[in-house]
């Protein structure tokens, strides 16, 4: 037990970052299933069939538009506190 509690001492602020991380992450995977379930449940089985095409659609764009910015970000962020 100690080894935990020293250990999480010591990356403190690397485990607070994780969780919040977690949290956005689980979060939006919510808010997107009680989309889903509300728009199912309102609308005709074919306009929820075009709904889903535009997730889709919107979803590839996102991952294509990403191109590692976040990724490179990340790195000159912690280059640049080391330098």
């Amino acid at each position: 037990m100690r080894i935990i509690r020293d250990t999480y001492r010591k990356h403190k602020e690397t485990a607070h970052n994780f969780l919040w991380a977690n949290i956005k992450t689980l979060s939006s995977g919510i808010v997107l299933l009680l989309i889903l379930l509300t728009a199912a449940k309102n609308i005709s089985p074919e306009e929820f069939g075009l709904f889903n095409y535009l997730l889709a659609a919107i979803g590839l764009v996102v991952i294509f538009c990403d191109f590692g910015i976040s990724a490179s970000t990340s790195r000159y962020i912690a280059m640049y506190k080391v330098t």
